[in-house]
């Protein structure tokens, strides 16, 4: 379930330290400025592919990084007042068993992945509270947008 969550969707906040605030359905949740002043969290220099980081050092070389995932980790009891105004959002349709990140197959349309940008930061308390109440995350929400599922290698995963 880590790998899932530090690699679906990678390219949605990269680089950002991030929580899994719901594991059915998976609902990953980061603060967009993450303390780093929006998109400076790339290194200076540093472009990027949706696969690769690149990291031009002084010589002129260029170093490739490891691929953008975000960190994410389990919320523990000290994390529950950490701020959040990104959610991720998984569709319920997808199983993670064993930490793998396996594809319920089907030939029906594929439900989205959902990204809601709340309108101000929120505590992980609040968020995890906001998944179990119906439409609660949605209110808070000042955009919802819905992506396809993408995996490590960046290709639908659903």
């Amino acid at each position: 379930m880590l790998e899932a969550a530090r690699y679906l969707n990678r390219d949605i906040g990269a680089f950002h330290e991030a929580w899994i605030i719901g594991t059915s359905p998976l609902a990953v949740a980061f603060l967009r400025d993450g303390g780093l002043g929006g998109q400076s969290y790339l290194p200076r220099g540093a472009t990027s592919s949706p696969y690769t980081l690149y990291l031009i050092n002084r010589a002129g070389q260029r170093i490739t990084l490891s691929p953008p995932a975000r960190n994410a980790q389990f919320v523990r009891d000290i994390d529950v007042s950490e701020q959040a105004d990104v959610v991720l959002l998984f569709p319920q349709e997808m199983r993670l068993p064993y930490g793998q990140v396996p594809v319920h197959g089907t030939t029906q349309p594929r439900p989205p992945a959902k990204v809601f940008y709340l309108r101000e930061p929120k505590s992980l308390r609040s968020l995890m509270q906001a998944l179990i109440e119906a439409g609660e995350l949605e209110r808070q929400a000042k955009e919802v947008v819905e992506v396809p599922v993408l995996g490590p290698d960046g290709r639908p995963v659903m």
